[in-house]
């Protein structure tokens, strides 16, 4: 918070970096070879039930 006691709200391009970090770091392997796809083979029969 800034001294008025307001928060502060980060700018665009901040928040934008900061979006686009969080967005690489968590980001996984997709493809029919990846773990992504092997465990959405296995819980897609879940789904449909």
């Amino acid at each position: 918070m800034g001294r008025s006691g307001r928060f502060l709200v980060p700018e665009l391009t901040t928040a934008d970096h900061y979006v686009a970090s969080v967005i690489d770091q968590h980001r996984v392997d997709t493809g029919p070879e990846s773990a992504a796809h092997a465990a959405g083979l296995e819980v897609m029969p879940l789904v449909k039930e």
